[in-house]
C-alpha cells in the first residue's frame, strides 16, 4: 500500500525503526513536523500535490492533472513533549487529535497520539493504526472505488476516519467547538501566502466581471481567490468587523475549507463548477444591482446567495440521486430519497457555514431555498411558480423564490454561456454520466471496481468544432437539456429579470450552433 505517514515531534528525534519497519520504504513517504501549526499549513495545501514514484521512494510533486487522492495519510503525534508556540500547538494532545481529524476529514486522516519513547510504540501502531490505513487504502486506490466507498456501497464500516458521505453527516462538531477551532486556525496561519497567484487582482477581478468566465483555464487555487475576491467585493462598506485582515483570513481559510470538501476527481461536480456558478451568481446579483429592476437583493441577502452558490454541491459524490436510490445507499435511507444530493449537501454547507460565520438564521434560510431548488427533479414545480410570481405581494415570499430562480440560473447556465465555454461543461458532465454507466455495470458484476475509469482529458483550451469530434453525441445531448429544461425556464426568468436577457441571447445562439450548423448528433 502507498502512503505518507506524518509526524508531528517537537523532539526532532530520528523516527524509531520499529515505526518505520512498519511500512515499505519505496511506497511510504515520512514527513515530520515541529508543530501541529506547520502541519495544518501543509496539510491545507495536500491538494496542490500529489506522489510519483522515484528511485529512492514516494516524490511530492505539483498536482497539474488536479488528481484525486488515492494514497492513505496517517499522522503520529508524539506525546513525549508538548511544544511551547502559538496557542494551536499548545492545545492537549486529545485536543490536537480532534481538530485536526475535524478539519482535514477529507484526507481519511488517521492520528494516533502515543510516545516515540515508547519500546512498544511499533506493536502499538500495529495494532490499530496500520491495519486501519491498509483498510483505508484498500477503498481508495481507484476511482471508481472512491465512488462506491463516498456512497456507502463499500465496506466503510468501522472506519470513523473514512470520509464517506453517512461519516461526513456524523463527523461534524458542535457549533461553539467548530467555531472555536475555526478561531485557532485562522489565528496563526496567514492562508494568502499558501495560495500560488501569479496574476494581480485587476486580472482575476476583469475575469470575473466576464459573462464568458473561462473557469477552465484557472488553476485552483486561482478559483479560489477569485470566490475570495467576489466576497471581498460584496462585504465592503459592509459591517465594520467585515473589513478586518483578520475576517479576510477567515473568509480565506472557509474558502480552503469548502474546497477541500469537493471531490476534486469528479469530472463536473467539483470546486470549478462551484466557483463557475458562484461567478454567474456574483453576475446576476451585479446585473441587477446596476439595473432600475424593480426587485433590488440588500447586501445581507447577496452575501448569503454567494456562500450558498460555492457550498452546493459540497461533497458530491459524482453520482445522481437516481443512482442513490436505485442502488439503496445510507444517504439515500437518510434522506428518504427525496432531494438526496441536495439536502446532503445543505446539510454540510450550514455545519461549515456556521462554524464560521456564526448564528445567523437570514443566511441559513436563503441557503435552504436556494440549494433545495438545484434538485432538476423539482425543475417543473419551480417553473410552475415562476407563473405565479405575480401574485407574490409581500418581499418575504418574492425574495424566497428569486433567491431559488438566481440559483437555479446560475446552476444550470452552462448552457447559456458562451459556446466556447458550453462545449467543456458539456463534455464534463458527459464523462460524469459515463463513469456512473460504468460504474452500474460494476455493480452488475459486468467487471471490477479495479479497472480503470472513463479517462479525463484537458479541456482549458479545447474548442467547440474539437469538442463535437472527442463527442459526436454532444449536440443532441445539449439540446435534449436545452429544450426539456432550459429553454422554457431561462425565457420565463427574462420575463421576470428583463436584466438577465443576456442568458436568453447566449441560449439562441447555442441552440443556432447545434441545429443550423447540423451538429446535434442526429
Amino acid at each position: 500500500m502507498s502512503g505518507e505517514i506524518l509526524v508531528v515531534d517537537p523532539t526532532q528525534s530520528p523516527l524509531p525503526d520499529s515505526v518505520i519497519r512498519l511500512f515499505d520504504p519505496l511506497r511510504t513517504r515520512f514527513t515530520t513536523f515541529p508543530d501541529i501549526t506547520s502541519l495544518c499549513i501543509y496539510l491545507s495545501t495536500y491538494a496542490s500535490y500529489t506522489f510519483t514514484k522515484g528511485p529512492e521512494g514516494l516524490e511530492r510533486i505539483p498536482n497539474v492533472d488536479e488528481a484525486e487522492l488515492d494514497h492513505f495519510v496517517g499522522l503520529i503525534i508524539n506525546t513525549d513533549k508538548h511544544s511551547d508556540g502559538s496557542e494551536l500547538d499548545r492545545l492537549p494532545f486529545a485536543q490536537q487529535q480532534k481538530l485536526l481529524s475535524y478539519r482535514f476529514h477529507h484526507l481519511n486522516l488517521v492520528v494516533e497520539c502515543l510516545p516515540l519513547s515508547d519500546a512498544q510504540v511499533g506493536a502499538r501502531l500495529h495494532e490499530h493504526f496500520v491495519p486501519t490505513l491498509h483498510r483505508i487504502h484498500v477503498l481508495i486506490r481507484t476511482r471508481l472505488l472512491r465512488v462506491q466507498t463516498w456512497v456507502g456501497l463499500a465496506d466503510y464500516d468501522q472506519i470513523p476516519q473514512l470520509n464517506t458521505m453517512p461519516t461526513m453527516l456524523q463527523a461534524s462538531v458542535d457549533i461553539p467547538t467548530g467555531m472555536e477551532y475555526i478561531r485557532l486556525l485562522s489565528s496563526d496561519i496567514r492562508y494568502i501566502e499558501l495560495l500560488k497567484i501569479p496574476h494581480d487582482d485587476a486580472y482575476y477581478k476583469k475575469k470575473i466581471a466576464d459573462w464568458e468566465f473561462h473557469a477552465f483555464e484557472l488553476t485552483n487555487d486561482e478559483l479560489l481567490y477569485c470566490g475570495y475576491l467576489m466576497i471581498l467585493h460584496v462585504i465592503k462598506d459592509y459591517k465594520a468587523d467585515f473589513q478586518t485582515p483578520e475576517f479576510h483570513n477567515r473568509v480565506l481559510l472557509f474558502f480552503f475549507y469548502v474546497r477541500d470538501y469537493y471531490r476534486q476527481g469528479n469530472p463536473f461536480h467539483n470546486f470549478r463548477h462551484a466557483i463557475d456558478v458562484m461567478q454567474a451568481t456574483n453576475y446576476f446579483l451585479e446585473t441587477i444591482m446596476e439595473s432600475a429592476y424593480e426587485f433590488q437583493f440588500d447586501t445581507h441577502e447577496r452575501l448569503a446567495l454567494l456562500l450558498a452558490a460555492v457550498g452546493h454541491d459540497i461533497g458530491h459524490p459524482g453520482t445522481t440521486n437516481a443512482f442513490l436510490a436505485a442502488y439503496k445507499t445510507p444517504i439515500a435511507k437518510i434522506f428518504n430519497n427525496e432531494s438526496t444530493l441536495e439536502k446532503f449537501h445543505l446539510a454540510q454547507y450550514l455545519n461549515i457555514m456556521k462554524c464560521f460565520f456564526v448564528k445567523d438564521d437570514r443566511c441559513v434560510e436563503i441557503a435552504r431555498w436556494s440549494i433545495l431548488a438545484t434538485d432538476m427533479a423539482q425543475h417543473d414545480v419551480y417553473v410552475g411558480e415562476m407563473d405565479r410570481i405575480a401574485e407574490y405581494k409581500e418581499r418575504p415570499e418574492k425574495l424566497k423564490l428569486m433567491c431559488a430562480i438566481i440559483l437555479k440560473s446560475a446552476d444550470i447556465s452552462n448552457v447559456c454561456r458562451p459556446i466556447g465555454e458550453g462545449v467543456k461543461w458539456g463534455l464534463s458532465l458527459g464523462h460524469e454520466f459515463a463513469e456512473i454507466a460504468q460504474l452500474e455495470r460494476i455493480l452488475k458484476g459486468e467487471g471490477s471496481a479495479e479497472q480503470s475509469a472513463v479517462p479525463q482529458v484537458s479541456l482549458a483550451k479545447i474548442t467547440p468544432d474539437e469538442a463535437v469530434q472527442m463527442e459526436p453525441k454532444l449536440g443532441a445531448s445539449q439540446m435534449f437539456f436545452i429544450n426539456r429544461f432550459a429553454l422554457d425556464f431561462f425565457t420565463k426568468v427574462v420575463q421576470i429579470i428583463p436584466p438577465l436577457s443576456c442568458l436568453s441571447r447566449e441560449l439562441h445562439k447555442n441552440i443556432d450552433f447545434w441545429q443550423v450548423t447540423g451538429r446535434t448528433g442526429n
